[in-house]
């Protein structure tokens, strides 16, 4: 185990640490601050970096780091929950729950510097250790490619809240987070480019993988891919829809699959050449997260990617970006509920879109708007400074709803009580019992501050604090000349060949750190993966069988599948291998084993016996694909074994039903 961790480590982190050593050497010698100076200057003229405000932008990323925080959590959670206990697996029970503390730190925000650092160091190598690496890591990368070397964690933090009392903790912080550097708009700006550079050369590459894969070429891949029972969440809908309307189900998933491969290969281009242009990258993105958040099964992906896209490209709403979405709140500051009320709107208005105004210091702005004073004690008002609109009341509250971040889970709930006439009456009832229920006070406390508490210049040298960052670039740089070089279809060009066998022994992986990752997916194994599953029962004290919550009598993946650790880890590894009629590999052993581990490990029980049934069901016919016809072969059961966990025996059965059953249930018995 020790050693393939070890392993694991050598690929990636090794090669990158000696190459960000030699380029902490190397900026010590030669300024590369004009040179990223140049990249945010061009970055502003096209439109990419248009939120100047640092505090909205670092408030912006630290919901960015939350985000991305629970959505490891929830991950390494579930590959803990899932991982079979063993006297092998101590240190990948320790590797996993070292994750999980980084990420409960990183998500809270304490020590976040270190915690993702860390995580931007280690991830990639776990993941490949614990056998959970997917391609959401590699995005999870180019999100902490960002998050790590703002370096985040100045605001909505518990770092930020021990910073502010000063105390002890406090200054050890402050001394950690000027050692890391002043967060500052032009480092944000080149991080979220090299952030979309790492992703857009990662979409490159996969368009120059598939312009040899016959099933992309031709225009098949889509439907093979939807109407997959492992891949795809609603297998059953696609194949009838492709079955009934072959012409233009089958069409239309061509014409995705186009549209796919082109905004892969023009990414990069579009973001920059024209602001609708950008519009069109993002918006087809968020159409192509959503389909494999709700269609296709790819792990935590399209969580990964969503956070991603918001890192990069979350500008406008709830920013308040410019004070164009300001609202004036005029208070009855001698009301104990409006304190309360305006207190709360404090701490959920992240981005300042409110500017509170206490009616006691605000009578000529009344008079401006023509607002009545007795009216103004009686309800809160707000005043749109976009357009000098006011709303009162209830439809203040709504409209505060749509507009604070934090607020908008409580929007359709608000509209619903307005069209059901009962939200008005309720708040109306409170507003005008509201002295006699809350009481008044002469002396309302300040308001809470919002800004984030960045670090003293004076505290450590600045030019020493942004060494880290110029070498991080540098090393960027060096990885993106080489995984540029491997390229498919570039890499065997004559010069570019001899180079890279060199280039691969001293480098290996390590540009994954980065997120520069080569992509390998939906090629014509994984299009296959459904032809030929594996159904695993139990038998219960009545000799009865029960299935294994693993894989489906049709192939579908059920519940374990929703950890990583038995996707990626357990069911990817069979399914890509075994696609031969072969009844139970040597090398499957290793793999049935884990899967009775988790089962024993979960269900309390021990030395069970233990059914395989192998089972095949063909892809369609490629010609028919072709010629826009789709019919998708029945399943026929090719092998049974009993397996008795306890002797570790093997039973061949060779008994098989003629034919599977009407109902479609394969072998069912």
């Amino acid at each position: 185990m020790f050693r393939e961790l070890l392993i694991a480590l050598k690929t990636y982190q090794f090669p990158f640490l000696w190459v960000l050593a030699f380029s902490l050497v190397l900026v010590r010698f030669v300024d590369v601050s004009p040179a990223l100076a140049r990249i945010h200057g061009f970055l502003v003229r096209r439109g990419f970096s248009v939120n100047h405000d640092l505090d909205r932008e670092i408030t912006r990323l630290e919901i960015v780091r939350i985000a991305t925080g629970l959505v490891l959590c929830h991950r390494t959670l579930l590959t803990l929950l899932y991982m079979p206990w063993s006297a092998t697996s101590g240190l990948e029970w320790m590797t996993a729950g070292g994750v999980m503390v980084l990420a409960i730190a990183f998500t809270a925000g304490f020590f976040t510097p270190v915690a993702g650092l860390a995580l931007f160091l280690v991830m990639q190598p776990f993941d490949r250790f614990l056998r959970t690496n997917t391609l959401g890591t590699d995005v999870l990368q180019m999100i902490l490619l960002i998050l790590a070397f703002v370096p985040a964690g100045t605001a909505l933090s518990l770092d930020a809240v021990l910073r502010s009392r000063r105390g002890r903790a406090g200054r050890i912080l402050e001394s950690l987070y000027a050692r890391f550097g002043v967060p500052t708009i032009e480092r944000i700006s080149v991080l979220r480019f090299l952030a979309l550079l790492s992703y857009g050369m990662l979409c490159i590459y996969s368009v120059l993988f598939h312009l040899t894969d016959p099933a992309w070429m031709q225009g098949y891949a889509n439907a093979l891919l939807l109407s997959s029972s492992y891949l795809s969440r609603h297998y059953e809908v696609f194949r009838e829809v492709f079955t009934e309307f072959p012409g233009l189900g089958l069409r239309l998933a061509h014409a995705t699959l186009i549209g796919m491969m082109l905004w892969e290969a023009l990414l990069l281009p579009l973001v920059f050449l024209h602001r609708l242009t950008r519009a069109l990258v993002v918006i087809w993105g968020i159409l192509f997260f959503c389909v494999s958040l709700m269609l296709l099964q790819l792990g935590w992906l399209a969580y990964y990617e969503f956070i991603f896209w918001a890192a990069l490209f979350w500008q406008a709403r709830w920013l308040n970006a410019g004070d164009r979405a300001g609202v004036k709140l005029l208070y009855d500051d001698r009301c104990n509920l409006c304190d309360r009320t305006v207190r709360f709107l404090s701490r959920v208005d992240l981005f300042r879109v409110i500017r509170f105004h206490p009616l006691s210091r605000s009578r000529a702005l009344l008079e401006q708007h023509g607002i009545d004073t007795n009216e103004a004690l009686r309800d809160l008002y707000g005043i749109d400074e976009a357009n000098g609109r006011f709303y009162k009341g209830y439809a203040l509250y709504t409209m505060l709803s749509a507009r604070l971040l934090l607020l908008v889970p409580a929007w359709p709930v608000l509209v619903a009580g307005r069209l059901a006439g009962l939200g008005p009456a309720i708040y109306s009832w409170i507003a005008q019992r509201r002295i006699r229920m809350f009481g008044v006070c002469e002396l309302p406390a300040p308001l809470p501050s919002r800004d984030p508490i960045l670090p003293k210049r004076g505290s450590d040298d600045p030019a020493r604090a942004g060494r880290l960052f110029a070498a991080l670039c540098v090393s960027y740089g060096i990885f993106l000349v080489i995984f540029t070089a491997r390229l498919p279809h570039i890499e065997s060009i004559p010069p570019l060949s001899y180079v890279n066998k060199h280039m691969k022994r001293y480098f290996k992986e390590a540009y994954e750190t980065v997120g520069l990752a080569p992509i390998n997916v939906f090629n014509a194994a994984d299009l296959r993966m459904s032809e030929v599953f594996l159904v695993m029962e139990r038998r219960d004290e009545e000799g009865e069988w029960d299935l294994l919550p693993f894989t489906g009598l049709h192939g579908q993946r059920l519940d374990w599948h929703e950890s990583d650790r038995v996707y990626f880890g357990n069911s990817l590894a069979f399914r890509r291998r075994g696609r031969d009629n072969t009844c139970l590999h040597d090398w499957q052993l290793t793999l049935i084993r884990e899967r009775i581990a988790i089962n024993e490990h979960r269900s309390e029980v021990t030395d069970g016996i233990y059914r395989l049934r192998y089972f095949r069901q063909p892809l369609p016919d490629t010609n028919a694909l072709l010629q826009y016809q789709f019919t998708y072969p029945g399943i026929e059961q090719t092998c049974e074994v009993e397996y008795d966990a306890g002797t570790d025996q093997v039973t061949r059965i060779d008994r098989l039903p003629a034919q599977a059953p009407v109902d479609g249930q394969p072998g069912a018995r």
